[in-house]
């Protein structure tokens, strides 16, 4: 599995052989515009205040593969993989990077991920953690082993919108899929939108008189979901699509605690 990179609609899923060799012309967001047995302010309280993010982003790792590692438990994922993204693959989850979120759009994901911090945007000083957790004002970063709260306020000031995170694909998704395409990622795609509408008879799956297609009357319910999230509205389901129908869901999937209250 090491080595093979898969585009995935407007994000990218790969290995950590191809993700050192991303060009950043490649790297394109779909995005536009309790997990946890602890509680957020518990979590928040035993977490030591940062007195600077300027003082510990020389701290952080410059390897990314640290922080795939760093985020691996997480998802329940094995963490001492030389690469964890190939080691997704074997259990149906693969890594996804974007790089045009913002804190609302991250606020709204809820999804434990990596940000990619810089100072003053100079990519030479490029560094990476793991954001666990986020409040109204503040968000936990894990360093190594240790939790550090920094406001909202600085780590807008080093993050530029680079976020990464494991995301599981629905069985039989296809970046490539356009307008007729059926299967079983189609048919999920219409019955998360009819959860999400309170259709009293969902899509069932194995219809065989009824095959789910993604038809025109679909793809404009998709872009009505992808309006109210702030994603790019074109239709088409991408991961950063599927991974905001989880989170308006709340499906059981890691969360960051404070951002879903």
């Amino acid at each position: 599995l090491a080595g093979t990179g898969l585009l995935l609609g407007t994000g990218l899923a790969f290995t950590l052989s191809d993700w050192r060799g991303a060009p950043k012309s490649l790297l394109h967001a779909e995005a536009t515009g309790k997990s946890s047995a602890v509680s957020a302010t518990a979590a928040s309280a035993a977490t030591p205040i940062a007195p600077a993010l300027e003082t510990l982003l020389p701290q952080l790792p410059t390897d990314i593969v640290q922080a795939w590692a760093a985020l691996s438990p997480v998802f329940k994922l094995d963490a001492s993989s030389t690469d964890p993204c190939a080691a997704a693959l074997a259990q149906q989850m693969q890594c996804y990077r974007t790089t045009q979120l913002n804190l609302p759009l991250l606020r709204q994901l809820a999804r434990p991920g990596i940000v990619t911090l810089q100072m003053d945007g100079n990519a030479a000083t490029t560094r990476y953690a793991v954001l666990v957790d986020m409040g109204e004002q503040t968000a936990i970063l894990q360093m190594g082993g240790t939790r550090h709260t920094v406001s909202l306020s600085a780590l807008a000031r080093h993050w530029r919108g680079e976020f990464a995170t494991f995301w599981s694909t629905p069985d039989g998704y296809n970046p490539a899929a356009r307008g007729g395409a059926t299967g079983p990622a189609i048919t999920l795609l219409a019955q998360q939108l009819d959860r999400l509408d309170g259709v009293a008879n969902p899509t069932l799956p194995g219809n065989a008189l009824n095959v789910q297609k993604l038809d025109e009357p679909l793809k404009q319910r998709l872009r009505d979901f992808q309006r109210t999230r702030g994603l790019a509205i074109d239709g088409q389901p991408g991961p950063m699509t599927y991974m905001q129908l989880e989170s308006a869901l709340g499906r059981n999937i890691p969360r960051l605690p404070g951002a879903t209250r």
